[in-house]
């Protein structure tokens, strides 16, 4: 799991945690980073929010249970603890008025009213006070990593280009064709209900609504956007030469008669760099933000005092 990632997530647990005071707890320590104790009481709320947050998502290989997995979630509390020293080493300051609009924006996502907004901190254990000191320290974190990562992150074109090339083959699009089907045991019905269609005197989706007996018929005969490589070599022989809305000529299916309609053709291939490139902006924004925050909590990690005791 990439530091920068659980970072995003855990600013969001962090704030129903409660506010404990490290003086007056007693208690296992689990570690001791540049002086501040993290306890295992503290460790287990996090974990068991952590937990809850995660529900039905791949965590990575290890058991939530195992020991390698609370290490794991050890190290992200860590990371956080050097975030928020690191914002009081260099000043980092919030006013009153910034966690006052956060609280105000924070009601308004959730459609809170201030008496709900309360009752709601009071079921996570929190009062109004808990709740600010936890939003001070969340835009600590957020400014700090604004100003030491996110502005520091920059995409040029040449990148898009060498990504672009080096990973080619993920911007490949098959062969498709969006079809339709109609099917009846009538011969002689089908002869004259392809008449009408090509005459205009009803729609392809009209007669199958119908008179077809096969898949999709209520949808108008509608079978969706298929690759070309899965239809069957009889279906790809009766679609050949076919243009977009022309109607094939009839054959057999199953003991039945059918006629099929190619309402889109897409002849695939690989996508230009052109239609790619607002995406591929975003990718490699992401993988290069996630190298510098790797880098910059490793730089943190290495001047730091640590001792680790789970």
């Amino acid at each position: 799991m990439q530091y920068f990632l659980r970072l995003a997530l855990s600013l969001s647990l962090i704030l129903l945690l409660p506010v404990m005071s490290r003086a007056t707890i007693v208690d296992r320590i689990l570690a001791v980073v540049n002086g501040e104790i993290i306890t295992e009481v503290e460790f287990n709320e996090y974990l068991k929010l952590y937990n809850r947050f995660n529900a039905g998502e791949d965590q990575g290989p290890e058991a939530p249970e195992s020991e390698e997995f609370k290490r794991q979630v050890l190290d992200q509390m860590i990371n956080e603890l050097l975030v928020v020293q690191e914002a009081d080493r260099y000043e980092i300051q919030v006013s009153d008025s910034d966690v006052e609009s956060y609280i105000e924006r924070y009601k308004k996502d959730r459609e809170l009213s201030h008496s709900e907004f309360l009752q709601e901190l009071q079921q996570q254990g929190l009062n109004l006070d808990d709740f600010k000191k936890q939003i001070t320290m969340d835009i600590k974190k957020n400014r700090m990593i604004n100003s030491m990562i996110r502005q520091k992150v920059v995409v040029i074109e040449d990148e898009l280009r060498e990504f672009y090339e080096k990973h080619k083959d993920r911007f490949k699009k098959p062969r498709q064709v969006h079809l339709r089907l109609l099917v009846v045991k009538d011969r002689e019905l089908l002869v004259r209900l392809r008449r009408d269609i090509v005459n205009g005197a009803l729609s392809f989706a009209q007669a199958a609504r119908k008179h077809s007996e096969g898949p999709g018929a209520e949808q108008g005969g509608d079978m969706g956007v298929l690759n070309w490589k899965d239809l069957g070599s009889g279906w790809k022989e009766v679609l050949s030469g076919l243009e977009e809305k022309e109607i094939s000529e009839i054959f057999a299916l199953q003991g039945q008669y059918a006629i099929l309609y190619p309402e889109a053709i897409s002849q695939g291939g690989t996508a230009s760099f052109d239609q790619v490139k607002d995406s591929l902006r975003e990718t490699v924004y992401s993988r290069k933000l996630n190298n510098r925050f790797n880098e910059y909590i490793t730089g943190l990690r290495n001047k730091a005092v640590l001792d680790i005791k789970l």
